[in-house]
C-alpha cells in the first residue's frame, strides 16, 4: 500500500462529464426523495463534502471512489461541474 504522501491530493473543479462510476462501493439504487432533497440543498448552498475521484490512464476523465449519492443530486440539481 502507498503512503498517503505519494498521492496528489487537490480540491479542484471537475466537469460533471468527465466523472465515470468507479467499479468500488458505488450505490445503484437512490430513493427518490432524499435524492431530490440532496439536490435543492446542493443547489442552495453548493457542494459542502468533496467526491473522491481517481485520474484515469488517459487524465482526461476521473473514476468516482466517494460520492456517487451526491454527484446524481448535483446533476440533479443541475451542476455542470463539481
Amino acid at each position: 500500500m502507498k503512503s498517503g504522501s505519494q498521492f496528489k491530493r487537490e480540491i479542484i473543479d471537475i466537469s460533471i462529464s468527465a466523472i465515470q462510476e468507479g467499479n468500488i462501493g458505488i450505490r445503484k439504487f437512490f430513493e427518490n426523495g432524499s435524492l431530490g432533497e440532496l439536490a435543492e440543498s446542493i443547489a442552495k448552498m453548493g457542494m459542502i463534502y468533496p467526491l473522491v475521484v481517481c485520474p484515469n490512464k488517459g487524465g482526461d476523465k476521473y473514476s468516482l471512489v466517494i460520492g456517487s449519492r451526491r454527484l446524481k443530486a448535483a446533476e440533479k440539481a443541475g451542476l455542470k461541474k463539481v
